[in-house]
């Protein structure tokens, strides 16, 4: 019974929306360095609650959707990053790369790993040299005494 249910949920699509696609994006992030930190977990949480593109949602449908996520990026679907990339618009694709810069930075280490997914993001969102230099060097300054 219970592996009928973890499958059946294993199955189940994802909505691709602009909320589900700048979680997707976060979520890689935080995978980057195939590791997921306690306080990368965290930081997401405290993002999602607090931003305007999550406000119609409950702290509840926040975890609920955060636990669909990252259950659906596990899973190993390649394109899911080029997909969500795909269904935003230039101002959430510029958003979601800020805030996956800082979901890199929170845990005071950026590994190659991560320092390349910074720069592929970057590149599938057509992000300009100088936005990306202003990111890195907030985040560091902000994470990294």
């Amino acid at each position: 019974m219970l592996e009928q249910f973890l499958q059946k949920k294993k199955s189940e699509k994802l909505e691709l929306n602009t909320q589900t696609a700048i979680l997707i994006i976060l979520y890689f992030a935080i995978k980057a360095d195939k590791s997921e930190s306690k306080e990368e977990m965290e930081l997401l949480q405290y993002v999602v609650s607090g931003s305007p593109i999550f406000n119609n949602n409950s702290y509840k449908e926040d975890k609920k959707l955060i636990y669909s996520v990252k259950n659906y990026c596990d899973s190993g679907s390649i394109d899911l990053l080029d997909s969500a990339i795909s269904i935003l618009d230039k101002k959430h694709q510029k958003i979601a790369f800020f805030l996956a810069v800082e979901m890199l930075f929170v845990d005071g280490v950026i590994t190659s790993e991560e320092n390349r997914f910074i720069n592929e993001l970057a590149s599938k969102c057509d992000i300009a040299e100088s936005s990306i230099d202003s990111a890195i060097e907030v985040f560091s300054t902000l994470y990294i005494l």
